[in-house]
């Protein structure tokens, strides 16, 4: 019998010093996002998971949905969800996928390309988000 790959994945995940969950502003994602952080607190892991809200229309609204994710986890798994930072919704990234290339190569200065900059700079802790 073949492992259950998402068992896997979350087993890989659990091992890492530090866990990034991505999700977007829609619900369904947020939904996700929130039954993976369950997931890995059910496995034992409680500290070193971040949030990162991709798609994002404003710092405001990434900073929104994770408060939402922050709060339910709180209530429900006792546990806090760090704020790691926002991608912008940017048009830069569909032409990136179009081109098969990463968007942080095919147009370095787009919006998405320098907050995907900045979130490694503050994963590396060269910044606070």
């Amino acid at each position: 019998m073949t492992p259950n790959p998402a068992f896997q994945r979350t087993a890989f995940a659990a091992a890492a010093d530090t866990i990034l969950i991505t999700t977007t502003p829609e619900p369904t994602a947020i939904a996700d996002a929130y039954g993976a952080i369950k997931t890995l607190v059910a496995r034992g892991r409680r500290e070193g998971i971040r949030l990162v809200v991709n798609m994002a229309s404003s710092e405001e609204e990434a900073r929104t949905v994770h408060a939402r994710v922050e709060r339910v986890a709180r209530a429900f798994l006792n546990t806090s969800i760090e704020f790691a930072g926002a991608i912008p919704h940017d048009p830069a990234v569909p032409h990136a996928v179009r081109r098969r290339e990463p968007v942080a190569v095919g147009s370095p200065y787009a919006p998405a390309s320098r907050a995907i900059r900045q979130l490694a700079r503050t994963l590396s802790g060269e910044a606070a988000p």
